[in-house]
């Protein structure tokens, strides 16, 4: 059982309350559903533990590995209701029952059925968010001038409650399969056409999952942005590059200062489950743009970290440690080696950047070099020519190609 002791105190902005990261943590079943896949994925980046407590910001009680929000939706109260729903029986909930019974408030059903909070006096159910500040915080407005001690531990007291009703076993399943009938909900406007038009693709389910990612945190913002890149794309649609496309405007579009670990933290579990290549961090995705390298449509316009690094290392033959698989350092990583490389690509090549990052510049160098090595050497020269002068001559031809894309 967690104690009130165990509950940390944090803030975001002028936000202050209880938090708890969780120590139960989210686990997919044997044989997960879809539904199953795009939660995991989402709760890389919100609570990730099915005890996860947040208490601090407008929400006032935010649960479950995807942080559903109880102000206005009352989201924490429905899923705690179908918890004890499930078990047929109040023995789930006996924290919160006893934490209510010593300050004076009960969950149980209102009028319309539904589970809510309620106090014991004149001011019956928790249906406002001055009750809903009274119930999780006491007598603070949840502003970090506005906590007393009293407040404080009381406020710890209630998330330990909570707490450890969702870190119970017996309810890990019934929460699983709640969150997964509601998680499309997130999806508004554009952000639903899409999800709804989505198809039965590698591409189709990580654009699903990765876009409700960004949904269930704000689904304005989501909608509003996954529509400027969709709108702005001039390719074809569903596509991995469309994908990175609709990505990068959700994640950096918005100008929210989280969103970039936001993308850190699903793109792991976005490659894992549907076998594709995505920029490997936030400031790769950022950089990431598609190049113009030559007039043949087939030729991928993007790289990812792992393609980067396996030119630079079997094209260019540049160092790049011990890492990865093979031991050639081709290990998605994009560390000081990885960015030392490309920046002596840079200065070979005489680019305007110079700094480590695969610009729109950079990329076309890399990506000339790569198609220079692949289509145009024979067998008979690739077994002659020298690494010194593969190196010359492929980063030649890569400026060549490059000043050609300039002039058309």
């Amino acid at each position: 059982m967690i104690a009130s002791s165990d509950i940390r105190f944090l803030g975001y902005k002028n936000w202050r309350g209880p938090f708890w990261k969780g120590s139960a943590l989210f686990k997919l079943p044997e044989k997960p559903s879809e539904l199953d896949i795009i939660m995991d994925v989402i709760s890389h980046t919100e609570g990730r533990y099915y005890d996860s407590y947040n208490g601090y910001d407008s929400c006032r009680m935010t649960i479950s590995p995807i942080q559903v929000c109880e102000r206005g939706q009352y989201t924490g109260s429905d899923l705690l209701g179908y918890l004890m729903g499930v078990r047929g029986d109040r023995d789930l909930i006996k924290p919160i029952d006893d934490f209510g019974k010593e300050h004076g408030f009960i969950f149980t059903q209102d009028a319309k059925k539904r589970w809510r909070f309620h106090f014991l006096d004149e001011r019956g159910s928790v249906d406002r968010d001055s009750e809903l500040s009274q119930l999780v915080w006491r007598n603070s407005d949840g502003q970090k001038d506005s906590w007393t001690y009293e407040d404080r531990e009381y406020a710890k007291g209630f998330a330990a409650a909570v707490i450890n009703v969702m870190a119970d076993p017996r309810g890990h399943r019934a929460q699983r399969d709640w969150l997964a009938k509601r998680v499309k909900l997130y999806a508004f406007k554009h952000a639903a056409t899409l999800v709804k038009e989505a198809p039965d693709t590698p591409v189709g389910k990580a654009l699903v999952a990765g876009l409700l990612s960004f949904c269930i945190n704000n689904p304005s913002w989501a909608a509003k942005h996954c529509q400027i890149a969709d709108e702005s794309w001039k390719g074809a649609r569903w596509t991995e590059d469309w994908l990175v496309h609709v990505m990068k405007q959700c994640t950096f579009g918005p100008r929210v200062a989280i969103y970039p670990h936001r993308w850190d933290a699903i793109r792991p579990s976005m490659e894992k489950h549907f076998g594709i290549d995505l920029p490997d961090f936030a400031a790769d995705l950022e950089k990431w743009e598609v190049g113009i390298v030559s007039e043949r449509p087939a030729l991928k316009q993007s790289l990812s970290t792992k393609e980067a690094q396996w030119i630079l290392r079997h094209v260019l033959f540049f160092d790049l440690g011990a890492s990865g698989e093979d031991g050639d350092g081709v290990d998605g990583v994009y560390g000081k080696k990885t960015k030392g490389a490309v920046e002596a690509v840079q200065i070979i090549c005489a680019l305007d950047e110079v700094d480590g990052w695969i610009g729109k510049d950079t990329l076309t160098v890399l990506l000339g070099a790569r198609d220079a090595w692949n289509d145009n050497l024979s067998e008979e020269q690739r077994q002659k020519i020298t690494e010194c002068a593969r190196l010359d001559g492929l980063l030649i031809e890569a400026m060549r190609m490059k000043a050609d894309a300039t002039a058309a």
